[in-house]
């Protein structure tokens, strides 16, 4: 008995320890500026607009994976002085089956079908709430004012940089033990 349960719980430590190494993964995109609608003195013609998405899909490598709209887990905007923060609403092509972003056996960015945000409560700017970030890169601010990338749409893979793991993520202090509990297990079965 006392076999069997140790076995089981190295096996559960093992899974708890696989799931503690996924890693965020940083997507960004970056476009010219070629429209202000009410934003002078905030941003310009002359300034980037810069998109920063985050997806989790619970693993730890860029080797052929996918992250779907559920995967992503915020979104940020930089353009000149105007920030935006958006933290759920975000959607995808139609025809992606949900695939925001896919790699390939290189890590290579090869699909992206992920086409901006809906209006919500929870997304921010400098003015307040409720903004807007469509595909042909547009942001609605909260005060009613717009911002119009020159760029190709979210959807065109050469705007986007390669993507990158968040290595800043550490295992929780429980993860850490539970693979040390699953080691000792381990050691205490094979010594039976």
């Amino acid at each position: 008995m006392i076999g069997y349960a140790s076995k089981l719980l190295a096996v559960f430590a093992a899974i708890i320890s696989l799931h503690s190494n996924a890693k965020p993964v940083f997507f960004t995109y970056t476009s010219e500026i070629s429209n202000v609608y009410g934003l002078e003195g905030i941003t310009s013609n002359e300034d980037t607009i810069t998109v920063q998405v985050v997806a989790d899909n619970g693993g730890s490598s860029l080797v052929s994976q996918t992250w779907s709209e559920l995967d992503i887990l915020s979104v940020r905007l930089v353009a000149g002085k105007y920030k935006a923060s958006f933290e759920d609403s975000w959607f995808t092509s139609r025809y992606s089956d949900g695939i925001a972003f896919e790699t390939d056996d290189m890590s290579d960015l090869v699909s992206v079908n992920w086409h901006g945000t809906w209006r919500s409560d929870t997304s921010t700017d400098n003015f307040g709430t409720g903004i807007l970030l469509s595909n042909n890169v547009e942001v609605r601010a909260s005060n009613g004012s717009s911002v119009l990338g020159s760029g190709p749409g979210f959807d065109t893979i050469s705007a986007w940089s390669d993507p990158v793991l968040d290595y800043s993520v550490v295992p929780e202090p429980t993860s850490m033990f539970l693979v040390s509990l699953g080691l000792v297990s381990l050691c205490c079965f094979r010594r039976k």
